[in-house]
């Protein structure tokens, strides 16, 4: 099971979605998910977790089991190696069982080009970083997920639920 997820934040809330799938090409949601947690840290650059992690747990508490790979709005490491962004912490705080894919959609300064993929006839880079799953097999997912533009449908539709909910 994938489970793709997004928050959104007014103003000291943060709602939490989260998109189910069974394969990565599926065009629609097996279910979807949505929780409103405090907000507990203001923005910090390159700590993004500070905010995002608590809402994500917090979705994964709803789910009757845990997925096998999680995709998040961000980084999952800032250099792409070693300095731990939002989904190091998330990969950390599941006991490194889940596969984490981090697809940002613009670049962190740390970021090596290598993470760069480009999907449709977008010029724009999505930047995929991971843990648990190798680098290049992230990329290859996120490549061959449903969509004929820059971000694959079923991420768009994650960002839609978190604004509607």
């Amino acid at each position: 099971m994938i489970l793709i997820t997004d928050t959104q934040y007014e103003n000291d809330v943060a709602v939490t979605a989260g998109i189910v799938l069974e394969n990565w090409k599926q065009k629609i949601p097996t279910d979807e998910f949505t929780t409103r947690s405090k907000v507990t840290s203001e923005y910090i650059p390159g700590q993004l977790y500070l905010r995002e992690l608590p809402g994500i747990l917090e979705l994964l508490k709803t789910m009757a089991s845990m997925p096998t790979t999680i995709v998040i709005d961000g980084f999952v490491f800032l250099d792409g190696v070693q300095k731990p962004g939002l989904g190091a912490y998330l990969f950390d705080a599941l006991d490194r069982k889940t596969d984490i894919i981090g697809v940002a959609k613009n670049k962190y300064r740390d970021i090596p080009e290598h993470h760069a993929i480009y999907r449709g006839k977008s010029k724009r880079a999505l930047w995929v970083t991971s843990a648990g799953i190798e680098l290049e097999t992230a990329q290859s997912l996120i490549q061959a997920m449903a969509g004929e533009f820059r971000l694959p449908d079923m991420i768009k539709q994650a960002d839609s639920l978190a604004r509607s909910s």
